[in-house]
Order: C-alpha cells, then sequence, then structure tokens
C-alpha cells in the first residue's frame, strides 16, 4: 500500500513539472514611460469638499456663586460645517501654478447645501449611470484602459 501511494504521489508531482515545461514563453512585460517633468502629473482640473461637525457639553459648578447667580449651569451646543473647493492647475517642468476658488457655510446653511446636493445626485445618478452602461461595455471600458495606461 505505501508503495503505491509512493507512486502515485511521484506521478502527480513530476506530472505537474512535465506539465510546465511545455507551458509557452511568457514575452516581455510591457514598458511604461513617465512624463519627462514631474509637475505634469499635477495639471488639470480638480474638486473637493471639506467638513465638520462638533458636539460640546460642559457642566460648571460655580461653589461661591460669584460668577452667576445659580451654583451650577449646563451648556449643550452643536455646529457643523461643509465647504467646496474648485481649481486648476498649469505645469511647466518642475514648476504648478493655480487658480482656485473655495467657500464654506455653516450649521443652518451646511443642511441646505448638503440636501441641495443629495437631491441633485439623487436625479442625475440614473440619468448617468443609463447613460454610461449604453454607451460602453465592459471589453470597452479594459481596451480603452489598457490603452492609457500605455501612454503613462
Amino acid at each position: 500500500m505505501k508503495k503505491l501511494l509512493l507512486s502515485v504521489v511521484a506521478i502527480v508531482g513530476f506530472g505537474g513539472i512535465a506539465a510546465a515545461a511545455d507551458m509557452p514563453a511568457k514575452s516581455a512585460a510591457p514598458v511604461v514611460t513617465r512624463p519627462a517633468c514631474g509637475a505634469a502629473q499635477f495639471q488639470g482640473f480638480y474638486a473637493g469638499i471639506s467638513g465638520g461637525g462638533v458636539k460640546h457639553i460642559a457642566s460648571r459648578t460655580d461653589n461661591d456663586e460669584f460668577l452667576v447667580d445659580a451654583a451650577s449651569y449646563n451648556l449643550d451646543k452643536w455646529g457643523g460645517i461643509v465647504g467646496g473647493t474648485l481649481g486648476y492647475n498649469f505645469a511647466r517642468c518642475n514648476t504648478v501654478w493655480g487658480v482656485e476658488i473655495d467657500g464654506s457655510w455653516r450649521t443652518g446653511l451646511t443642511i441646505a447645501v448638503l440636501a441641495a446636493w443629495a437631491v441633485v445626485g439623487l436625479l442625475l445618478a440614473p440619468r448617468l449611470l443609463r447613460r454610461m452602461a449604453r454607451r460602453e461595455s465592459g471589453s470597452g471600458v479594459a481596451a480603452r484602459r489598457d490603452k492609457a495606461m500605455q501612454r503613462v
């Protein structure tokens, strides 16, 4: 039994090595060229969003009632901010110039702006996704990606 098991393991093991000898030769990896200037990577349009929030709870006890009439009081505040940035960079070899516009809104206006963006996104996303799906198949996207990677 041990001889049979040993012979089966040997045939399977050496068979895999023999099959590897018949594999076609791999071609050389494609050569990737990079732009001569590093700053060229930072040229173009960009957009960004930023935001944050805070919740502040403070308790104070004034033992001698010097500062306020009550011996203790609590503060409970919250707030938020949201902002956006639009810009364009111009690049020349090792120098980048840019134009940027930004703005930010506080709590009340933040809620309104976020709600407006949500509505716009919900209205536009299905149309854009349907349009993309109609015009391109997966193989078309893969071919375009491969072509772009060869230029880089």
